[in-house]
């Protein structure tokens, strides 16, 4: 039931926002669910994490959610790459972004348009994203999680050759090569290798 209610929150979150001509993408769990999983509710998600094309386009997006209860938490400052918005009937709390990490270092990474560029991102993008999510949260003290080493495992099980290629690619021109062989270290650990090669 809350499964399905969070489902249900989401639909009413994106039409919300595309009702205010906004665009976005859904990032991370929500979004893997949905096409990397074999079915949806095997990917269990807490919040929605939302990518915007700028912070003002994030801080116009949440304004617009007040129609459904939404607040922001708190204001989000300068340096940040994101905001959170919650509900107090509790159904699912949103992240919005306007970057996929805040830490100085990761400044090269993709944005929303070149996500948006490729219509609907695939697995590499998603592969890069898992990968950051999961550095970025171990810095932060928070441990590592099964089910971000799981979401690793399935995006890279669905690589071909040249889809290896572009993640490789994508790493040094994002200059994050270090957090995507750490993460997909850890995947090994627990399930299947990468091909050697791309290691």
């Amino acid at each position: 039931r809350a499964e399905l209610a969070r489902r249900a929150r989401l639909r009413e979150v994106l039409a919300c926002v595309e009702g205010a001509r906004i665009d976005t993408l859904v990032l991370k769990g929500a979004a893997l669910a949905e096409w990397a999983y074999p079915v949806p509710y095997l990917r269990e998600f807490s919040d929605v994490d939302l990518l915007f094309a700028s912070r003002d386009d994030a801080l116009r997006a949440s304004e617009a959610l007040r129609m459904l209860g939404y607040a922001m938490s708190y204001v989000p400052g300068r340096f940040m790459h994101e905001l959170s918005c919650r509900n107090a009937d509790g159904v699912v709390d949103l992240d919005l972004h306007w970057a996929l990490s805040d830490m100085p270092a990761l400044t090269a990474l993709p944005g929303f348009d070149d996500f948006r560029a490729r219509s609907i991102p695939g697995p590499e993008d998603a592969l890069l994203h898992a990968c950051i999510h999961r550095a970025s949260n171990l810095q932060a003290g928070l441990g590592d999680r099964l089910k971000w080493l799981y979401d690793i495992h399935l995006l890279a099980r669905a690589l071909d050759a040249p889809a290896w290629a572009s993640v490789v690619r994508r790493g040094r021109e994002a200059r994050v090569c270090g957090i995507l062989l750490d993460g997909l270290e850890a995947m090994r650990a627990l399930f299947s290798p990468p091909p050697r090669d791309v290691l």
